[in-house]
């Protein structure tokens, strides 16, 4: 591996390669750690682009096509994981709540029900 943790990779490779006006149309929260569907896609970003950086000929073109630009996209939009947050500062009032959940019938959790 070339980055050894999520950090190192977030500080390293997105920060720097993606310039953007975030005042404007795009949001990031200096405070990433703090949104779970952050660190889910960033993660998502740093495992794909660990696994695709050593494909030959178009591995980097794939992980841009595929993978940083959906997710960075995603996770920059206006009413995406950082809505609330300023470049400045991590919005801490609860504006952003989890999707509701009910527990699910027993049956759901039966290993067959997945199966092909």
């Amino acid at each position: 591996m070339h980055f050894e943790k999520l950090p190192d990779f977030v500080d390293q490779f997105p920060t720097k390669a993606y310039r953007r006006e975030t005042a404007a149309k795009a949001t990031w929260c200096t405070d990433w750690w703090n949104h779970p569907e952050a660190v889910l896609r960033l993660s998502a970003l740093w495992r794909s682009w660990e696994a695709l950086r050593h494909e030959p000929g178009t591995g980097m073109s794939v992980w841009w096509r595929d993978h940083a630009d959906h997710q960075v996209t995603r996770l920059l939009a206006t009413d995406g994981a950082f809505k609330g947050c300023t470049r400045d500062q991590h919005q801490q009032d609860g504006k952003l709540e989890p999707l509701p959940w009910a527990t699910p019938p027993p049956e759901l959790y039966d290993q067959l029900t997945y199966s092909a």
